[in-house]
């Protein structure tokens, strides 16, 4: 698996969080604000210290309880939260029983940030497909547009600078590493999590060696798995329609094929 797709899985929860996130959390961000400078008015000044706590001792309660309870319970621990904390601070000296009341909307505002703490949790569990094409770390979700990025930077390609060139989607993966002046070194597989099914194009009967810029330096590798620019881009185009190594193509197989994965 590419660091390029596993960054994409890795960071999918949150793409599928944020439209039910941010509405809530810039809800709560207003309602803060608008707390703040409603005691301003009422005080005269800047809140008292104590409000500053009891307003982050709110938050926290509200997201705890709704954040890492199951909803029913959560909102049962909540309402008794709420209940305990007034009574308490209704017994409490000066200014903290005066300021008893901000623990309602102060709750009230961390039990909506609990529901974004538990959908987040719920969006982690879930099972990620990232059910688009990658462009060496570029996402498209339309093939045309993948297909012309793909060949367009292909063509240009030279793993020297740039190391190895990976397009993929889903399970599916096409590597090459080379140049078009040095030829490329083809490896696709239809699922990457089966070392096995990787295959790389072209044959190793060949005992002639050709070499091949990467970052680290020239490595060499057998002549019958060097492919140029033209039978490359075949490679490429089929691996669009099959997701992984197009039947009419020649390729090998077996355990000793990756070990010419450079880069």
């Amino acid at each position: 698996m590419t660091e390029d797709i596993r960054t994409l899985k890795d960071t999918a929860w949150l793409r599928n969080l944020a439209p039910f996130a941010w509405p809530r959390i810039t809800l709560v961000a207003l309602a803060v604000v608008v707390l703040l400078v409603s005691m301003s008015i009422a005080v005269g000044g800047p809140p008292p210290g104590q409000a500053w706590i009891l307003l982050a001792a709110g938050l926290v309660g509200g997201t705890a309880a709704t954040g890492f309870l199951p909803s029913g319970r959560g909102l049962a621990v909540l309402a008794v939260l709420v209940v305990a904390e007034y009574v308490l601070l209704g017994q409490a000296p000066e200014p903290w029983s005066s300021l008893s009341a901000l623990l309602i909307p102060a709750n009230g505002a961390g039990a909506v940030l609990g529901q974004v703490v538990s959908e987040a949790r719920a969006a982690k569990r879930r099972p990620v497909i990232v059910d688009a094409w990658v462009i060496n770390g570029n996402e498209q979700k339309k093939t045309d547009q993948a297909k012309a990025s793909a060949i367009e930077d292909l063509a240009g390609w030279d793993s020297a600078a740039t190391g190895r060139f990976v397009v993929g989607r889903n399970g599916g993966l096409f590597e090459a590493v080379g140049s078009a002046a040095t030829g490329f070194i083809v490896h696709c597989t239809a699922d990457y999590h089966d070392d096995g099914a990787w295959r790389v194009l072209g044959s190793l009967t060949s005992r002639d060696e050709t070499e091949i810029r990467m970052p680290a330096g020239p490595v060499r590798a057998p002549t019958g798995v060097v492919s140029d620019l033209q039978t490359t881009n075949k490679a490429l185009l089929r691996f669009f329609h099959y997701r992984g190594p197009a039947p009419d193509l020649h390729w090998t197989s077996g355990e000793h094929i990756l070990d010419l994965k450079f880069g």
